[in-house]
């Protein structure tokens, strides 16, 4: 038994001849394995396959620059936020507004259906 022969298919025995079929066989599978491991590596290929931007775009200087953060206005400390407010609008004086607020939609609704519209 010859080392390696185990493990190679039967059409590709060790030491032989192959024929035209077996030859163009072994092309063709070569061909896709060599185009496998090239189409992992870092190569460069004409943008108009790829559709990537050419290396004059993509390492050209930024346009936009980055922010620098502003040293002159610090951090607000949450010891110095106010208190909650507590002039609020009485309860009185909101209904009021509230029953006001309803007399002009009934007033509204009532010069809509005056001129024709839907209610």
């Amino acid at each position: 038994m010859v080392i390696g022969s185990a493990f190679t298919a039967e059409i590709l025995q060790p030491y032989t001849i192959m024929s035209g079929k077996n030859l163009a066989l072994t092309c063709c599978l070569m061909s896709i394995v060599i185009s496998g491991l090239t189409a992992c590596a870092d190569t460069r290929w004409p943008s108009s396959l790829t559709g990537e931007p050419p290396p004059a775009v993509t390492q050209a200087a930024r346009v936009v620059a980055r922010p620098t953060p502003d040293t002159a206005q610090d951090f607000p400390n949450l010891a110095s936020v106010p208190d909650m407010p507590t002039d609020y609008t009485p309860l009185a004086e909101r209904e009021q507004h509230i029953k006001d607020l309803n007399q002009a939609r009934q007033d509204a609704l009532a010069i809509r259906q005056r001129l024709g519209g839907t209610p």
